[in-house]
């Protein structure tokens, strides 16, 4: 995600790396900062504790590994009681999938360590630099989507299913952090994490200013926001294995890195789930992605590795 917010006049804005990411909390006129650090830090550890894939702590961890034992020991399914952080951000990633018919799924863990990232990305690169042709097969089918048990609270899954929230988990925890701090502070509220950006209460006069940047950080289009936006990109997140680059952002209808033009898509739509729903899909759907767009109204800019740059849903031209 390549989106960085322009703090306007009358202000209050901190900033916080963690979980591999910058995030920034900006609100509207003069707010204790100490408030706003302590609300994003303490949201960012319970969204890592809940649904990391490099923690083996974490509950998406415990669940993957239930789930691996369970296929080893020829059970057919696999349930798991879960916090309500998971819980949450696992109903999210099913509203993904629902928005994008299936492009945009949550149990592609497996298919994405097939395709090596199954570590911290810098561990990935060096590892992978040396990795043998042919280790990127990452043809392992996809199966049915988990569901959310709402009465036991459970995640349910066949046995063997291994999930990863990186599509939508930051973005839901973005949605539900600035609705949280607009509510408590009675002003308007944008929380960017790792990019994914969302707004609550009433903007500044004007709009909340934001630079989007291209995966060089270079500044590409300033714009006016007042809901949310998203940057989906797969020059940022990208090693060798097999002497073949690759992504993060899996085709479940091929189990592998999507096959592209687009470098980065950025979206805008009522809530971050929703724009980075859209990003995301536009990406796997390839050159298809700007009908895709269009005939859905998401105001959208595609911008292809070669430079080349499209507009959708009335999303202005830089």
């Amino acid at each position: 995600m390549n989106t960085t917010i322009v703090a306007g006049a009358r202000t209050t804005s901190v900033k916080l790396h963690a979980i591999g990411c910058d995030h920034r909390v900006t609100a509207a006129g003069e707010v204790d900062p100490d408030l706003l650090r302590s609300t994003l830090s303490t949201r960012l550890a319970e969204l890592d504790l809940a649904v990391s894939r490099f923690r083996a702590d974490s509950e998406l961890s415990r669940f993957n590994r239930l789930s691996r034992e369970a296929y080893e020991d020829g059970f057919v399914s696999v349930r798991m009681p879960v916090g309500t952080v998971f819980e949450q951000a696992m109903r999210a990633a099913l509203r993904t999938a629902r928005l994008t018919g299936g492009l945009v799924v949550p149990h592609l863990a497996t298919q994405l360590a097939a395709a090596g990232y199954d570590d911290d990305l810098d561990i990935v690169r060096r590892r992978c630099d040396h990795a043998e042709v042919g280790a990127t097969s990452g043809t392992s089918p996809v199966g049915p989507l988990p569901q959310v048990d709402d009465v036991r609270h459970e995640i349910v899954a066949a046995a063997g299913i291994e999930l990863d929230l990186g599509s939508s988990a930051k973005a839901w925890c973005a949605d539900e952090l600035a609705a949280e701090l607009a509510d408590e502070l009675g002003t308007g509220v944008l929380v960017s994490l790792g990019g994914d950006i969302a707004t609550a209460g009433p903007p500044p006069d004007g709009g909340w200013t934001v630079d989007v940047e291209d995966w060089d950080s270079v500044v590409v289009q300033r714009i006016s926001v007042t809901q949310a936006v998203t940057t989906s990109s797969t020059m940022v997140r990208r090693w060798t294995r097999g002497g073949q680059e690759q992504h993060h952002i899996i085709d479940p209808r091929t189990a592998r890195p999507a096959r592209t033009p687009w470098g980065q898509i950025s979206a805008a739509a009522p809530d971050a789930v929703q724009a980075n729903a859209a990003t995301t899909a536009a990406v796997i759907l390839g050159d298809d992605a700007p009908v895709w767009l269009e005939e859905r109204g998401v105001p959208a800019r595609l911008q292809a590795r070669d430079g080349r740059c499209v507009h959708t849903g009335g999303w202005a031209a830089a």
